[in-house]
């Protein structure tokens, strides 16, 4: 995502050099809004939170990810969200001792909470997903969580007119 103080600074110095056109501009097309990157407050005595520098939070990708969490659209028979067994009423986990995915399938482990989890460098138990954006992609597509291949929820994303315009902010 692009800074807005750089663009700012562009249309600044494209404005200096246009000249003393007296001619009026053709109508241009509204910009796109770009948010403002959003300051994360780390727990009390805890380290700043890692930001990954190509993907800094702003209030519309904070309320995209919070949509998604609970959407259960994203699972193969659209009964599970992320939420499912990561419940923010029971700390961010499920409490089970083996979470249960689609058709009530149980997976080999419980599912971990996510609280704080940035401050983790690896995700899930063992460590697999070096990251929270690759953390991510997992469940989805695992057979025995929400069972949907990612080409799947690509559509089911496209197709929502909820979704669409969120992605092209």
């Amino acid at each position: 995502m692009r800074s807005p103080y750089a663009l700012s600074i562009v249309a600044l110095i494209l404005t200096g050099c246009a000249g003393n056109k007296t001619e009026a501009p053709a109508a241009a097309k509204p910009a796109k809004p770009i948010g403002a990157v959003l300051e994360i407050q780390a727990p009390l005595g805890l380290p700043p939170v890692p930001i990954p520098p190509d993907n800094p939070p702003t209030a519309e990708t904070v309320a995209l990810g919070k949509k998604l969490y609970f959407d259960t659209n994203l699972s193969a028979d659209q009964t599970l969200a992320c939420a499912s067994c990561h419940s923010p009423e029971k700390g961010y986990t499920d409490n089970a001792q083996f979470s249960s995915g689609v058709g009530g399938k149980l997976g080999g482990r419980n599912a971990p909470t996510v609280l704080n989890a940035a401050y983790n460098p690896e995700q899930f138990w063992d460590g697999r997903a070096p990251s929270l954006e690759a953390q991510a992609e997992g469940p989805i597509a695992n057979p025995v969580e929400m069972n949907l291949p990612h080409t799947e929820a690509v559509k089911r994303l496209n197709a929502s007119a909820e979704y669409k315009p969120l992605f092209e902010g």
